[in-house]
Parts: structure tokens; C-alpha cells; sequence
């Protein structure tokens, strides 16, 4: 009977299958318990020996099988020779011998498996001592462990403790110093602030007016480009409100100076008004000046160095007594210096007794008018009212006024008890008003006629506005004739300054003047201007001046002299000349045609 080596073959492969399935779940270990020459361990028995003697019948039946196979390989081999093919033999050989290692590493584990299960009761109880060991060790170290961490836990504490000690120490070192940094700061600040108080202060007792310069300053910079020959106007009244430096006590005689802060800015007012409307641009501080401590130049000089870049004018006046005193300061932005002038003084307690006079004197006319047109003077009396005693109590002073002086004595060695109705106190307002309103007007001409470039000049503009206003309606014969005097004056200084300044224009100019002057009330002084005029003219021409100039003008003229020629028969016309005194236009025009 034969036996197929490949089917005992594949049977031993099965069976090493399932034997590995049962027995090789996890690698084996080397078990401590089996080192050593002191570990007792006894041979296996009972299942154990049966498994071994089914290993040791694999092992024969695998040799029987090897043999079987080797006996039919090497009949195959012979039968085979012939044709030298060897690897069926090759390759079983090669399977045999890796199988039988296998086997051989099997029957290694197996013995192993067999002594670990057989000692069993060993490993366990071994097992179990050193588990009790461990878990005596591991409670001695978790005991050792959570002392140590209640330890740790305790440092921990007390450094936290001591670290917020330490932090409220520094907190409270960092508070204090804040406290003594912020004490510090605002004892600074309060000192500074202490010391601008101070400044401010003396600065407010310094200067005379209530705007800053930077004020000022920033203001013009604002109008430069609007209207950048623009004139600052200040005016210093002679009693300011609520100024402790003003002398505002009752004079003798019950007289006592009235207040015209507010007459005198109303009035000149009106005049800027008038004045800018005829493009000339003013800027009127009114109510600015604040003390009377500082004036005269002390005032003006004080001034001047914080505003000299700022074309200045101001009015100033003063009381001293019985005495009033009008002063000019004055200056463009290209002077070296302010200018200061005493303008003009007289006695304010004067004016009003002329006024107190000079109404009683025209109650009299007009009360002996009524009586000689039939009037019973006791009915004339009873409506002039409580005044009549008032009027007849002036007119016996002013009448032993005018004895004593036909004796000799002055006015201050008379005892004079005229008594001033609020008529003549509004009177000096009025006349006050007016100085100012000159003045004003005297010196923005200047400024606009002589200190300008020569593409802006203007020509006088006061005389046409003191008709407009009807000043001189308001003035006495005698006052209107001195300020005739002194406005004609004024301007013929300054023609004088331009006549030596720009020679080619002081004809023009003067016709400027002569249209000018045609508004004051007498006319006498145009037609001086038109004259010389014509005698700058002549002058500009290198000719004499003949008698009959007007003829000899016309002949001597070219036509770049007819724009002259036209503005001076313009003058000729509002003078009230006939034809004969004009300039022959078409006979210029026709003798240099060719």
C-alpha cells in the first residue's frame, strides 16, 4: 500500500494550523520564576504529557512522510534525468526544511506554554506576593507622595501670603509715590497757573486797552487779504465806566463833568460808517480802551511796540480840573516811532457857562420880540415855566460877569454861580463829539492819502463829510472859523510833503484837494487850490506862469495833458466858473490831431 507524501504533507500543515491557533495567541515571555538555579519546578504530567506525545507523533509521521518522499523524488530523479529537471525536488526540499524548523520552534514554545500552565500556582502566588509588595510599596509612596504635596501645598500658601504682602507693600510704595508725583504736578500747575494769573494781571494793569495784541493781530491777519490797508481806531474817552483811575468826583459850583463815553463812540461811528462806505476801511475798537492809568505818550509808545505792524489811530482825552485836553496818537506800519500830538485844550467848565449865557441871552431876545409884538410878559413868562428863574438868574451874572471885566478883573477872581440845565451839558457832548469826528477824519486822510502806495490813494474825504453830517450847522461862527483854519492847514502840510514826494502828480492831486474843499463852507479856499494847481503845473512844464493862465494852458497843452485838462474844468464847474474860465478841449484835441 502507498502513501501520498503531499496529502500526509498538507495534513501536518493543517494540524500546524490549528495548533497555533490554540497555543499562539501572544508570544511567549520569559518568566522570572523559571531563572535561576533555585527555582524548584517539576517535570509536566496529565495533559501535558498527552500534548507532547501528539507533538511526538507529528514528529514520526513527518519523518515517515520525508522519507516517502525522498524515496519517490529520487525515482523521479533517475526517470528525470535525462531531461535535467531538479526543481520540484529543489523547492520540496527547501518546504521540508523550513517546515521542520518551524516545527522545531513550535515544539520549543509548546514546552515552554506546558511549564508556564504547569507551574501555574506558583507564578500566581508569586504574582500575588509581589502585587502585595507593590501595593504596599505604592500606598508607602502615595502616602509619602500626598505628605509631600501638603507640603508643597503649605510653601505654596505662605509664598503666596508673603508675595501679597509684598504686593500690597509695593501697591502702597507705588500709591504713595503716585500721590507724591501727582502733589508735586499739581503744585507746579498751580504755580504756573499762579504765575499766568499774575502776568495776566499785570499785563491787564499795563496795557490801557482791552484786546490783546495777539487778538488784534489775529484779527488783521483775518481782513489782510479783504481789506489789507484797513486803520485801527481806538478811543480813549476822558472818563471810562467802572475805572478806579478816573478822577470822576464833584467839581465846585455843582459843576460836574458829564459822561460821553457813549455820545463820543455813537458819533464817531457814524463818521467810519461814512468813511468806509466810500472805500476807505476802518476798524473801530469802540469801548476798547479800559483804564486811564496810562497816557498821553506813555500810553501810545506802550502801544506801539505791541501793534507797530498795525496801522494805528487813536483819540484820547483827558480832564484835569476845569481843563480839557485832546490828544492824537498815530501811526502807519511803516514808522520808526509813533507819533504823539497835543492836539488842543480849553476849559469844559467854560463851554458850558457860555451855553448856560448864551440861552438865557436868546430866552431875553425872544421874550422882549414877544413884548414888542404885543405879548403881556407875565403870560410869556408863565409858559417858559420853573426856566425863567433859571434864565433870569444867568443873565444877572453873566451881566456882572461883563462889569467886572470892564474893570479889570479876570474871570478867576469871580465868584460865577451860573446855573447848567442838562441843555448845556448835552451841548458839550455834541461839540466834544465833533472834535473828535475832525480829528478822526484829519488824520485817516493822511493816512490813506500819504501813506499808501500811489495806486491807492485817496483824496480827502472829511470836508464832504462834515456837510453831510451838518456839523457845521452845529458849530459857533468862531468855533467853525477855527477849525477852518486848522483843517486847511492840516492839509496843506501834507500837499506840501507830496508836492515834494511825487512833483508829476501834484497838480492832479490838488485838483483832488480843490473838490475837496468845495464842500466847507467857504470857498475861498478851493479856488487858492485850483491856483495852485495850475502853478504846479507851469512848474512841472519849466513855463512862467502869465495873468491869463487858463488861455495859456491851452495852448501850451498836448493831448496827454487832456485827462488834467478835463478834471481841472470839472473844478471850474462846481466853483461856479462861466465858460471863459474853462480850458479848450477841442482845441487842444484839434492843434495835436496831426
Amino acid at each position: 500500500m502507498s502513501i501520498d507524501a503531499n496529502l500526509i504533507y498538507s495534513g501536518m500543515l493543517l494540524m500546524n494550523s490549528a495548533i497555533k491557533r490554540d497555543f499562539y495567541r501572544k508570544k511567549p515571555q520569559k518568566n522570572p520564576l523559571m531563572q535561576g538555579e533555585n527555582n524548584n519546578i517539576k517535570k509536566p504530567s496529565g495533559k501535558l504529557q498527552n500534548h507532547k506525545i501528539i507533538l511526538h507523533a507529528k514528529m514520526e509521521m513527518l519523518n515517515l512522510a520525508v522519507k516517502i518522499q525522498q524515496q519517490q523524488l529520487e525515482n523521479q530523479f533517475e526517470t528525470e534525468s535525462n531531461n535535467q529537471t531538479t526543481p520540484k525536488y529543489t523547492q520540496f526540499e527547501f518546504d521540508l526544511k523550513s517546515y521542520q524548523k518551524e516545527l522545531e520552534t513550535e515544539e520549543n514554545g509548546l514546552q515552554y506554554q506546558f511549564e508556564v500552565k504547569e507551574n501555574g500556582k506558583q507564578y500566581q502566588q508569586y504574582q500575588s506576593q509581589n502585587q502585595n509588595q507593590f501595593q504596599a510599596k505604592e500606598n508607602g509612596k502615595k502616602h509619602q507622595l500626598m505628605q509631600e504635596l501638603e507640603e508643597f501645598k503649605a510653601k505654596v500658601k505662605w509664598a503666596i501670603h508673603l508675595d501679597r504682602k509684598q504686593f500690597e507693600f509695593w501697591k502702597l510704595q507705588q500709591e504713595e509715590e503716585f500721590i507724591r508725583q501727582r502733589d508735586a504736578l499739581l503744585h507746579a500747575y498751580n504755580l504756573e497757573q499762579d504765575l499766568k494769573h499774575i502776568q495776566e494781571q499785570k499785563r491787564e494793569k499795563d496795557r490801557p486797552i482791552y484786546t490783546l495784541a495777539e487778538d488784534l493781530f489775529q484779527e488783521s491777519l483775518q481782513n489782510i487779504e479783504k481789506n489789507p490797508k484797513t486803520l485801527l481806531l481806538l478811543l480813549s474817552p476822558p472818563i471810562i465806566t467802572n475805572d478806579t483811575a478816573t478822577n470822576n468826583q464833584t467839581i465846585t459850583n455843582n459843576l460836574k463833568f458829564p459822561p460821553v463815553e457813549k455820545k463820543l463812540n455813537q458819533m464817531v461811528r457814524d463818521f467810519v460808517s461814512y468813511y468806509a462806505q466810500n472805500h476807505r476801511p476802518i476798524k473801530f475798537k469802540a469801548g476798547e480802551w479800559i483804564t486811564k492809568k496810562y497816557s498821553d505818550e506813555s500810553a501810545t509808545d506802550k502801544l506801539f511796540r505791541d501793534l507797530k505792524a498795525i496801522p494805528t489811530l487813536i483819540l484820547e482825552s483827558d480832564i484835569e480840573g476845569y481843563d480839557y485836553f485832546f490828544k492824537i496818537g498815530f501811526w502807519a506800519s511803516n514808522f520808526p516811532e509813533a507819533r504823539f500830538e497835543n492836539i488842543l485844550s480849553f476849559s469844559w467848565k467854560e463851554l458850558l457857562f457860555n451855553y448856560a449865557k448864551t440861552r438865557a441871552n436868546n430866552w431875553y431876545l425872544i421874550r422882549e420880540k414877544a413884548i414888542q409884538n404885543g405879548e403881556n410878559p407875565k403870560t410869556i413868562d408863565e409858559d417858559s415855566d420853573d426856566l425863567v428863574d433859571i434864565y433870569n438868574h444867568n443873565l444877572k451874572i453873566a451881566a456882572k460877569e461883563e462889569r467886572n471885566k470892564k474893570r479889570g478883573m479876570s474871570l478867576e477872581m469871580m465868584k460865577r454861580s451860573y446855573q447848567i440845565l442838562n441843555a448845556e451839558y448835552e451841548e458839550l457832548r455834541e461839540f466834544l463829539g465833533i472834535c473828535h469826528c475832525i480829528f478822526f477824519g484829519l488824520f485817516a486822510d493822511e493816512y490813506f492819502l500819504l501813506h499808501q502806495s500811489i495806486d491807492f490813494l485817496q483824496p480827502p474825504l472829511l470836508p464832504k463829510a462834515l456837510a453831510y453830517f451838518k456839523i457845521w450847522d452845529k458849530l459857533k461862527p468862531q468855533e467853525t472859523q477855527e477849525f477852518l483854519l486848522s483843517i486847511v492847514e492840516f492839509y496843506e502840510n501834507i500837499y506840501n510833503i507830496l508836492a515834494e514826494t511825487q512833483p508829476a502828480k501834484i497838480p492832479e492831486l490838488r485838483l483832488d484837494l480843490v473838490q475837496s474843499f468845495i464842500y466847507l463852507p467857504q470857498k475861498r479856499y478851493a479856488l487858492k487850490q485850483i491856483a495852485e494847481s495850475s502853478k504846479a503845473w507851469f512848474k512841472n512844464q519849466g513855463l512862467t506862469r502869465s495873468k491869463n493862465f487858463i488861455q495859456q494852458m491851452t495852448l501850451e497843452m498836448t493831448r496827454q495833458d487832456l485827462p488834467y485838462a478835463k478834471k481841472f474844468n470839472q473844478c471850474a464847474v462846481m466853483l461856479g466858473w462861466d465858460n471863459s474860465y474853462y480850458i479848450d478841449l477841442e482845441l487842444i484835441k484839434e492843434r495835436n490831431s496831426e
